[in-house]
């Protein structure tokens, strides 16, 4: 006897776990949830019961993503709450609870490992041979302030062929953006990660001149 196909569980597609950080009114959560958020397992309320199957074709195609966990710093955000009603965990970690800034993205970053544990190098390897791991923190705070460790990544970023940005306009917008006495150090990070990145991520693809 032949397996009726209609019973036969789908393959399990490519799946992308996301972690949210808001701090506001959730509305570009709920778009995500709305849109994107596809969980392998979903709550069923008293509507479903006894409704028909979905059709053929419902389900996007590509990869299925999944929201996994919504982070705030702001207990009053509405981003928890719609992240409650979708089933999604949720994380309060308000800035005033930790001695610094760093202490608060250490947080962050534990929560994180939570949800998604493993070898994040690894797990990029799976998809692809050009890896190039940066150590953001570690170069900010050579660079004089471990808060700067976006602005090294940014400086990363400047090398790329395809980026449509000038690395000059980069560093403008930099420079008048953050505090004037943090100019120079912003600015020491950006180059610093712009040579990390020519040591290891050029090698991997075209950079500029």
């Amino acid at each position: 006897m032949e397996a009726d196909e209609r019973l036969s569980a789908p393959a399990e597609q490519t799946a992308f776990r996301v972690a949210v950080l808001a701090s506001g009114s959730g509305s570009n959560l709920q778009a995500i949830i709305d849109r994107l958020h596809r969980p392998r397992f979903r709550l069923m309320d008293a509507d479903d019961y006894g409704a028909a199957p979905k059709a053929a074709g419902e389900t996007p195609e590509g990869p299925r993503i999944e929201v996994v966990l919504v982070i705030s710093d702001m207990p009053d955000a509405r981003a928890l709450d719609r992240a409650t009603r979708a089933g999604i965990r949720t994380a309060l970690l308000p800035v005033s609870d930790y001695r610094d800034r760093e202490q608060h993205d250490l947080a962050v970053v534990t929560k994180l490992l939570e949800v998604e544990p493993g070898n994040v190098e690894a797990r990029l390897l799976r998809l692809t041979d050009k890896v190039s791991l940066i150590d953001a923190l570690s170069i900010a705070r050579t660079a004089g302030n471990a808060l700067a460790e976006n602005i090294v990544m940014l400086g990363a970023l400047s090398t790329l062929d395809d980026l449509p940005v000038p690395e000059k306009a980069l560093k403008d917008a930099v420079a008048a953006t953050v505090p004037k006495k943090a100019v120079e150090v912003n600015l020491r990070a950006f180059d610093m990660g712009k040579e990390e990145a020519r040591s290891h991520l050029c090698k991997l693809v075209k950079c500029r001149e």
